[in-house]
């Protein structure tokens, strides 16, 4: 038993410190001269470029809306579970079924996210003329790229 203990808490204090370390690596990425004001501008500017016409603006402003709501829905559903995990790892004993259980729930909110930005991103293509949907996606190149840069 002594044996599988010293591996075990090692392994634990690594984690721990590589996930303390991580916000300071976070950090280090060069920051947006505007202040953060950069999404809402791109916003903005692309509603004007791709010339939206009514309709678009109506159709995509409801998908916003249902959109931010299951977001919503899906951040409070993961603050639960990091809270029960969190309470799970104070515990003197680890209860391995609450742990799978914790760790299954987590993987279908993360499997719902990336269904649901699949089907946004397709709506989208729906609404919008493929022009536009062409100056979107081009858009979203540049944008991760700034993304990428300033964090």
């Amino acid at each position: 038993m002594k044996k599988h203990l010293v591996p075990t808490l090692s392994a634990a204090l690594l984690s721990f410190m590589v996930f303390q370390a991580a916000p300071v690596f976070a950090d280090m990425k060069k920051p947006c001269p505007k202040e953060g004001k950069c999404m809402m501008e791109h916003i903005s500017k692309m509603k004007t470029e791709l010339k939206l016409t009514p309709d678009q603006m109506m159709k995509l402003k409801a998908m916003k809306e249902r959109s931010r709501d299951f977001m919503h829905k899906s951040h409070d559903e993961m603050r639960k579970v990091h809270h029960e995990s969190e309470k799970l790892a104070h515990e003197k004993d680890i209860d391995m079924k609450k742990l799978d259980a914790l760790a299954d729930k987590a993987g279908h909110i993360e499997g719902d996210k990336v269904k649901h930005r699949v089907m946004v991103m397709h709506e989208i293509k729906q609404i919008l003329t493929p022009e536009q949907y062409k100056m979107l996606e081009h858009d979203k190149k540049k944008m991760k790229k700034h993304m990428k840069k300033h964090g």
